[in-house]
């Protein structure tokens, strides 16, 4: 997989201040605008009586695993630690034109949540998109979501993720380039070029 990365990116490369107008950032939510390990740790000790690597939640049945995730996007919500850096780099591009909209796999019974955290920490948004149910892979429901707003928007999207495999699954399916793909890291972001780039 190869990334061209910047610094930590946050104000160089496509987020660096100029023409944001046109630009729509499609944001994932969890470990992208948040990172969350505080909060899932708090949540498996409550379950599980230990912390869980991410291999082990990854395992787990798919109700577990949403019980989880619940437990610490509710009960632990405080524990979520802001991107700074993100939400910094959005306020400057939203007060330059540019929008952004939350699209989350984090499901919809956590909307009150995740609309009091952008608030809390005053991040403007558009919409924010959760799924009705997890009927869907994440990478799939976000690629169609993805998939109609190019059709609807004439702006160039942004799309933000922590999360490769949902990357490269758009990317290897929109074959547009009003869609650029932003991978970030607690170390930093970077433009996402595909996995079998040299």
């Amino acid at each position: 997989m190869h990334n061209k990365s910047f610094s930590d990116g946050y104000d160089t490369g496509i987020l660096r201040d100029g023409n944001s107008r046109n630009m729509i950032f499609i944001s994932d939510f969890d470990d992208t605008l948040f990172f969350t390990d505080k909060s899932i740790n708090a949540a498996s000790m409550d379950m599980f009586g230990k912390n869980l690597s991410w291999s082990e939640i990854r395992a787990l049945p798919g109700d577990t695993k949403h019980a989880l995730y619940n437990r610490a996007y509710t009960t632990y919500m405080d524990l979520l630690e802001p991107n700074t850096r993100l939400i910094d780099a959005y306020t400057r591009h939203i007060n330059n034109g540019a929008e952004v909209i939350i699209l989350s796999a984090r499901g919809e019974e956590l909307r009150t949540e995740t609309e009091q955290m952008l608030k809390k920490y005053g991040i403007p948004y558009r919409e924010v998109i959760l799924p009705a149910d997890h009927s869907t892979r994440d990478q799939e429901w976000k690629c169609s979501l993805l998939e109609k707003l190019l059709e609807k928007e004439s702006s160039d999207l942004l799309f933000v993720e922590d999360k490769t495999e949902n990357l490269e699954y758009a990317r290897s399916r929109l074959l547009s380039d009003r869609v650029k793909y932003l991978l970030v890291t607690k170390e930093g972001i970077s433009e996402y070029a595909g996995k079998n780039t040299q």
